[in-house]
């Protein structure tokens, strides 16, 4: 094949085999621009399925156009070689291969990570309003390119066993996929996938999978491991979700930890409604927890709307509206929290031991709820809890306060409150369970 002029491309080298397919490097005979093209493997060749899943690969990728999704050149077929696939030639490396050059337990830096998920947010994002789903997202198949201005942009890619939602239905429509199989990657598999639940296989496949992902990157570790595949797919299905506090107890009771654990949910009804909402939960996240990193981030964004122009043109106009910005597709500017050198607080649990543990940490600016709901910022199970019990705030002048919510019975220091400012070393009863606070010097 080396030497082929195939399409208007010609084939230079052999760059790497995968499970479906061997890729080439190329260029362009025009402009010698260069490529990457993508063959069936030989051995996959004769059988249908196979050839329909690489066929499908080709119209998903002509209908994503994103900057933060690999870009599509051309789709054929050769007389001799089959059919092919002709992207952009990503150069750099990708967030699997970033991950082990890290080290096992060794997670990247805050704002990094962040910034890598909110670039994988939007391209899946855009995948998503296509009706399309990646069905296999994983660090292999999200490529890092490092640009020479020292940004990084991340690209989905690898969209092989993708599927067009307005096919999973009747209608005469190709379904690729048999009723009861289940394509995918153990690690990042959600529930419903293991399950081999056809008809559920929509969006919330892809959120699942990008919440393990977030986990890995700000952790160092998967959350899910086993000696088998049989063990890790039931540790998906059966094991408790795992905190990020476990590894990284500095974001205990952080927004961030809420988001990933609502995204690694087991019901596909208790993960957040889409990645755009995703997305503006991790712009709020990232300028808390790391204002001051915004060296990584290339988020090209579409040309700003007449309304995100006066949002951030006029600051008055922008006080006076919602503090949540809902059309992030039409901003890549938001305004920025001050920079956070470290927590205020620690908030500590009180065990059936007698021991304290540390339960929460507390940023200046941010609000924690505390309940035995599921999507509280920080859940305890003990008798008398509500499902919001009360709430936790943490002025950005490093004061903090606590408030009960609806009624529900708080405790400070032994006495009842609705609401109070607290001190270093007060104790805080809610129900059955006993918690203390510890303050920092600024």
């Amino acid at each position: 094949m080396i030497g082929t002029d195939i399409g208007g491309y010609r084939i230079i080298s052999e760059l790497a085999e995968g499970g479906m397919g061997v890729v080439y490097r190329g260029e362009s005979i025009d402009d010698g621009t260069p490529v990457a093209i993508k063959f069936l493997r030989k051995d996959l060749s004769r059988k249908q399925e196979d050839i329909g899943r690489f066929i499908r690969e080709g119209e998903i990728y002509e209908r994503l156009q994103h900057p933060n999704l690999i870009r599509f050149y051309k789709s054929g077929s050769h007389p001799k070689a089959g059919p092919f696939l002709v992207t952009e030639l990503l150069e750099g490396v990708d967030l699997e291969e970033l991950l082990e050059e890290n080290g096992v337990g060794q997670p990247l830096e805050l704002g990094r990570a962040v910034d890598i998920a909110l670039q994988v947010c939007a391209g899946l994002a855009a995948a998503h309003e296509e009706g399309i789903i990646h069905r296999d997202l994983k660090p292999a198949n999200i490529f890092i390119v490092q640009h020479d201005d020292g940004t990084e942009q991340a690209k989905v890619f690898d969209f092989g066993i993708g599927k067009l939602l307005e096919e999973s239905g009747g209608g005469g429509g190709h379904k690729l996929t048999m009723v009861g199989s289940a394509l995918g990657t153990p690690l990042y598999m959600a529930p419903e996938q293991i399950r081999g639940l056809s008809e559920k296989l929509g969006p919330a496949v892809d959120l699942y999978a990008l919440g393990i992902i977030m986990f890995q990157m700000v952790t160092g570790t998967l959350p899910y491991v086993g000696d088998t595949p049989m063990m890790i797919l039931s540790a998906h299905l059966k094991s408790d979700i795992p905190l990020l506090r476990k590894h990284q107890r500095y974001l205990a009771g952080t927004d961030l930890e809420t988001l990933v654990r609502e995204l690694m949910a087991k019901e596909i009804s208790e993960r957040p409604a889409s990645l755009k909402k995703v997305k503006q939960r991790l712009w709020h996240i990232k300028q808390i927890l790391a204002p001051e990193d915004t060296g990584a981030t290339q988020m090209a964004m579409p040309a700003f709307d007449e309304e995100a122009m006066k949002r951030m043109s006029n600051p008055q106009y922008h006080s006076e509206s919602s503090d949540t910005i809902d059309d992030l597709d039409a901003i890549d500017v938001l305004p920025t929290e001050p920079t956070i050198e470290k927590p205020a607080a620690v908030v500590l649990y009180r065990n059936d031991e007698g021991e304290d543990e540390e339960f929460a940490w507390l940023l200046p600016g941010e609000r924690l709820q505390i309940g035995s709901a599921h999507d509280v910022g920080v859940r305890l199970q003990h008798a008398g809890l509500q499902k919001q019990h009360a709430e936790l705030y943490c002025a950005p002048q490093r004061w903090i306060t606590i408030k009960s919510i609806d009624g529900a019975v708080v405790r400070v220091n032994g006495a009842s409150v609705t609401s109070m400012v607290l001190r270093d070393g007060d104790t805080i009863t809610l129900g059955r369970a006993e918690l203390r606070l510890r303050c920092f010097a600024p």
